[in-house]
């Protein structure tokens, strides 16, 4: 196929398909998968250490808090502050992206987002106002209570201020398989990552079903022959 057949086929998945198509060729396999875009360990001891700190907010105003009439008030700021780490770790960190793949001898191209309903944005930007209202609410009762913003209540207006701004975008990526010399098989995450011998962490991330694994690898093989293929754990 020449560079004029490779323009036209080009030309004609745009006309064909609505989505950004950037690569080109004939598409020889699709596929669309939800799953984790990153290693989420790390992020869930985050979310659990915050998830402590309010905790402990909560038990300090049952069980300390020597102001009868404020003691309310610095439990409910905790469980406000609780309610919105738990739905960040469940709506964000734990939550999975959405990849739609396109394939052709030439190259690839990937269309990914995060995996929540089109009412998530109203969702979460509704919480935030709620949170917002919560905190402002409890220090216009009592002032003394201006404190606690430098504690939870500080994490969870910051929090509720980025779920304020929070949107969905449909991310596009797209690259051309004679860039690569090296491929990753990362069979426990199922994942193969076409890379870079010179910089290994700069690759392009493939997610597939476990039963998938070796018939893509074959595939690369066949548009990449002279790459090394490392069966090795990614970690990026």
């Amino acid at each position: 196929m020449d560079v004029q057949d490779n323009i036209k086929t080009c030309r004609d998945i745009g006309r064909a398909d609505l989505r950004r198509t950037t690569v080109c060729g004939s598409i020889l396999m699709t596929w669309k998968i939800k799953a984790y875009s990153h290693p989420t360990l790390l992020m869930d001891v985050g979310m659990a250490v915050l998830g402590f700190f309010t905790g402990v907010f909560i038990l300090y105003g049952w069980l300390l808090h020597g102001n009868e009439d404020t003691k309310h008030l610095v439990v409910n700021t905790g469980l406000v502050g609780a309610v919105v780490v738990f739905i960040l770790w469940a709506g964000v960190v734990r939550q999975k992206t959405v990849y739609d793949y396109r394939f052709t001898e030439f190259g690839c191209e990937v269309d990914y987002w995060l995996n929540l309903p089109k009412s998530g944005s109203t969702f979460f930007k509704a919480l935030s106002i709620f949170t917002f209202i919560c905190i402002l609410s409890m220090i216009s009762i009592d002032p003394r209570l201006i404190w606690i913003a430098a504690g939870p209540a500080g994490i969870t207006i910051i929090a509720a201020i980025k779920l304020l701004h929070w949107e969905n975008p449909v991310e596009h990526h797209s690259t051309d398989w004679a860039r690569y010399d090296l491929v990753f098989i990362d069979r426990k995450r199922k994942m193969v990552v076409a890379s870079f011998q010179d910089y290994p962490l700069s690759g392009f991330e493939v997610h597939l079903e476990k039963d998938k694994i070796d018939e893509f690898v074959a595939f690369l093989k066949t548009v990449i022959p002279n790459a090394e293929f490392r069966e090795a754990k990614w970690e990026w």
